[in-house]
């Protein structure tokens, strides 16, 4: 998974990192406070590159391409946003260069934000009761 480091804007609505800044998700707005650390986490095939067909609510994002993995049916892309590098895979017949610049689609519905602190998901999910396993 890829992990970010940001910062709540006003009302839990959106993250800063260092160098771009994006919507929360709507299941994990308003259940953290303007200036809360959170770890942003995205899988690398929720990260869509152009080309293939982004689900659900998106936030686009510039990447500038430094390492490109071939591996047979698919190219890895380490790509860089301000300070952050995320993970990526790509067509192998429409590769990026290394130094290039690749407009990604971030699938916001599959954007987990976790508290920089205690390492929780922070949405509504944490607010349901714990199941007890005792018997």
């Amino acid at each position: 998974m890829n992990l970010l480091r940001a910062t709540l804007g006003p009302g839990g609505n959106t993250a800063k990192a260092k160098g771009f800044e994006m919507p929360v998700p709507p299941a994990a707005r308003g259940s953290a406070g303007e200036g809360r650390k959170v770890v942003l986490g995205i899988r690398p095939e929720n990260v869509v590159p152009p080309g293939r067909e982004a689900r659900g609510a998106t936030h686009h994002l510039e990447l500038t391409v430094e390492i490109i993995e071939v591996l047979g049916d698919e190219v890895v892309i380490h790509g860089r946003a301000g300070e952050d590098t995320l993970v990526f895979k790509q067509d192998p017949h429409r590769p990026a260069a290394v130094g290039s610049v690749v407009e990604v689609q971030l699938e916001l519905d599959s954007l987990h934000v976790f508290d920089a602190e205690n390492e929780r998901r922070l949405g509504t999910w944490n607010l349901l009761p714990i199941a007890s396993t005792e018997h």
